[in-house]
């Protein structure tokens, strides 16, 4: 069946619209589109719909490679807003970033500022951003900490862009779980903006497609939030998401181990303490993300397959048999204070002479970083 809607766009997700499969992006019934341009409202679709005023959030099969082939789109020439937030600063973030054409126009965007714990600084943070851009070969422009939530720093990044931009293009990127729209929408809203706001909820995953915005000369484009293949949400239920995006001041749990003692970080693995005097761990999670202490035996692998989805959390339930994943084990030696990084999950402060053991599920890229505190 031919779609004859494809030359409207969801004011939502950016979807292009289509009647004529629900499940796939851009969904919407004929009659529903007639009644929506009839009354002059914002075109949506069903999915952004339910989002919007039911907080409903619908799965769709739209697949990683979708989202890489529209990023791809993005040419050169133009200003990239790299929207980033205090958990995806690792080496996996610039890596990314390398794979744009064009390293001479970004403009890094720290997002959810009012999530960090109160013992970090953010100069410390811009200094760590500004010393791996370096070392990766990417120029930057600027550096801005902002809280789309708290409206920290919105007026001075639009004054950046308004001013000091000489580009006619800006794309905002970043990975599924870092508020890009949001971060548009506090963008808008702080200058009384005549625009339609992007569709957004608690959970990442909502852009689709290139949904563009006119401000001025200038046009504003969001992009699609990547999963990437060895980040927590790609192997999490969008319902589990929830429990590892924090809502608040993440809390830090420092816990004192003795050498022969294992910390669970949920259901993602554990960490063994091999070596050394008494010393403290500390964990910068969700607090909905479970840690459990016991003493470190050959049955961690069986604890770990029969909590699994219980007492070790997320995810909430066995959305996968806990027996088929896949667990790697690596020793890792630790001469200065370092942080262990989960890619989009938290991270872990270890202080220096520390032996440890990694066991954790195989798809979880984990990166170590000078400690920012």
């Amino acid at each position: 069946m031919e779609n004859k809607l494809g030359h409207f766009q969801c004011r939502g997700c950016g979807s292009q619209i289509q009647e004529i499969a629900p499940q796939q992006p851009g969904y919407l019934e004929h009659r529903n589109l007639i009644n929506l341009i009839s009354k002059q409202q914002p075109i949506l679709c069903k999915r952004c719909f339910k989002l919007i005023h039911y907080k409903e959030v619908t799965p769709l099969t739209i697949q990683v490679n979708d989202f890489e082939k529209i990023i791809s789109r993005i040419p050169s020439g133009v200003t990239i807003i790299a929207v980033t937030d205090i958990f995806d600063l690792s080496q996996d973030f610039f890596n990314w970033l390398k794979k744009f054409p064009d390293k001479n126009n970004f403009i890094i965007v720290i997002n959810k500022i009012e999530d960090l714990p109160r013992d970090y600084k953010i100069s410390a943070i811009q200094n760590w951003v500004r010393k791996t851009a370096k070392a990766n070969k990417i120029n930057l422009q600027y550096i801005v900490p902002v809280s789309a939530k708290t409206k920290y720093n919105i007026d001075l990044l639009y004054q950046i862009l308004d001013q000091e931009v000489k580009k006619n293009k800006i794309y905002f990127v970043g990975n599924a779980n870092v508020g890009k729209s949001s971060l548009i929408n506090a963008l808008i809203k702080s200058q009384n903006q005549n625009i339609t706001e992007p569709a957004i909820s608690a959970l990442p995953g909502t852009t689709l497609n290139l949904l563009t915005f006119q401000n001025g000369d200038q046009t504003w484009v969001d992009t699609p939030g990547l999963v990437l293949k060895n980040q927590s949400l790609s192997f999490l239920k969008l319902s589990d998401w929830k429990l590892i995006l924090p809502n608040r001041r993440i809390r830090p749990v420092t816990y004192q181990l003795d050498a022969g003692q294992s910390i669970f970080v949920g259901g993602f693995g554990w960490l063994d303490y091999l070596d050394g005097p008494k010393a403290s761990f500390t964990f910068y999670f969700n607090e909905q993300v479970r840690l459990h202490r016991k003493k470190t035996n050959h049955d961690n692998q069986e604890f770990f397959v029969k909590h699994f989805g219980e007492i070790l959390i997320p995810p909430k339930e066995r959305s996968v048999d806990p027996c088929k994943i896949d667990i790697a084990t690596k020793i890792e030696n630790f001469s200065y204070k370092t942080d262990l990084v989960f890619s989009g999950l938290g991270w872990i402060s270890i202080t220096k002479g520390k032996k440890i053991c990694l066991n954790f599920n195989k798809e979880l890229t984990i990166n170590r970083r000078d400690s920012l505190i």
